[in-house]
């Protein structure tokens, strides 16, 4: 993430910020509340960058997350959601010891890995054969 190579510095009340919406997110997992898991993992990183004071840019992620927590929600499961819920942490503990170079790679890693979780589970709908059976395919219109 490029926010994590612009930072030199990562102040206490960022990693303090980052470890109550962490047990936050623990917490709405936990509880089953599949709406808030979704909502707070994604939420993650809008809070880690208006902690780092980048207000535009966290403006911009609210925006997205805003669009794929409901995929998230959809097609996370429980165990990738918790997964997920821990490379938060240990990107925290990274940023904690000031290991940016670090923390950077996992957050991208972290990213891969959300979105291959959620093409796994789109992978094993039950409805695939369906959807592709139904689905338009790409080309030109047909004649009306």
């Amino acid at each position: 993430m490029g926010i994590l190579r612009a930072i030199t510095i990562v102040k206490p009340t960022v990693i303090e910020i980052l470890r109550v919406h962490i047990q936050q997110e623990r917490e709405a997992i936990k509880s089953g509340d599949v709406g808030a898991r979704s909502y707070l993992l994604g939420d993650f990183h809008v809070c880690m960058v208006e902690a780092f004071g980048n207000r535009l840019l966290a403006d911009i992620l609210r925006d997205l997350t805003a669009r794929t927590v409901l995929i998230s929600a959809l097609y996370q499961s429980t165990h990738d959601a918790s997964e997920s819920c821990d490379e938060h942490e240990q990107i925290m503990g990274l940023l904690a010891t000031g290991n940016l170079d670090g923390a950077a790679l996992l957050m991208t890693a972290h990213i891969g890995h959300v979105e291959a979780g959620l093409t796994k589970r789109i992978d094993n709908d039950p409805l695939l054969d369906l959807r592709q059976a139904l689905r338009i395919p790409p080309g030109p219109n047909p004649p009306r």
